[in-house]
């Protein structure tokens, strides 16, 4: 437990901006060797200076340490961004005023597709089951969907095949976002610190100041308190869930479609749009890429998603 509290403290403090860490660093270093031994005074003060001066240097090369993972972590992500996004040729979007029919959500999106795709039943209602059986691209139809109904208009971001289709929202007829939305359909673990650290660099990149990261699952702690410091707005999967069931019952009824529509539990190939098969290998049952040995896309047959 003790070695847990540690672990999370460490990583909330790599999640701040390296400058903090090296304040921090340099501050403790000042106390402890000069200003500690200096209020103690006297025989007291001197044969305890030694001590505080270890000390003192002990924390600034811990912080120190810190501040370089810090730096570093944050400049790749940066360079990520520049190097995977690609942007949409033009803008897509449907007006909330006029919803648009299911069949036609999205229409711009790289919609999956299906060798003798089975249609799993539509559920009768909104729980959160559904929202973690469903497919990550499925998901994202689904969040774009949401936001149409309570107003936006939907811009996708199309990204390499990291399974993040993000999503620009704007207001009425303005050409400039007023956020951006991310999504994670995950179910076997809460998104972590350095999740959410890329959807501020997905703000930072397209110049928006607040974000949404939606996701099925949970958040870490580490999360919230990052999220908290950078208008980022966290919804996880229950709060998503009670969002929808706050509409009309006409409109939930019209996002259960969204979701629902054809083989919607199957995950999807982030790089060729197209459902996965089951395999069987030497370790296990895996999804794989119908589309091998051209797409060696895999990933294990597990509840995440």
């Amino acid at each position: 437990m003790a070695r847990r509290r540690r672990e999370d403290a460490i990583d909330q403090w790599i999640a701040l901006p390296w400058q903090a860490a090296a304040a921090a660093g340099a501050i403790c270093f000042v106390l402890l060797h000069w200003i500690a031994p200096a209020i103690l005074g006297g025989a007291v003060g001197r044969a305890l200076a030694p001590m505080f001066g270890l000390l003192g240097w002990m924390a600034l090369f811990v912080f120190g340490l810190i501040a370089v993972v810090s730096y570093v972590r944050a400049s790749r992500e940066s360079d990520s961004f520049t190097l995977r996004r690609i942007e949409p040729s033009a803008p897509h979007a449907h007006p909330a005023s006029n919803p648009v029919q299911t069949s036609d959500l999205r229409a711009d999106w790289p919609r999956p597709t299906s060798v003798a795709q089975s249609e799993v039943p539509r559920p009768s209602a909104w729980a959160l089951d559904v929202l973690q059986r469903m497919d990550w691209k499925r998901f994202e139809f689904l969040a774009a969907a949401y936001y149409e109904r309570i107003g936006f208009r939907t811009e996708p971001i199309r990204w390499g095949a990291d399974e993040g289709v993000d999503v620009k929202l704007f207001r009425g007829d303005l050409s400039e976002p007023v956020s951006v939305v991310q999504c994670k359909a995950w179910n076997g673990r809460p998104v972590g610190v350095s999740e959410v650290r890329e959807l501020l660099g997905v703000m930072t990149d397209s110049e928006v100041k607040a974000g949404v990261f939606l996701t099925t699952s949970t958040f870490t702690d580490a999360a919230v308190k990052f999220a908290e410091g950078n208008k980022i707005a966290l919804v996880n999967g229950a709060e998503f869930l009670a969002r929808i069931i706050a509409l009309p019952q006409e409109t939930q009824s019209e996002l259960l479609d969204v979701a629902c529509e054809g083989d919607w539990t199957t995950p999807s190939c982030p790089s060729c749009a197209v459902k996965l098969v089951h395999r069987e290998g030497k370790r296990g049952s895996f999804w794989g890429c119908r589309n091998f040995p051209r797409c060696r896309y895999t990933r294990p047959k597990s509840t995440s998603k």
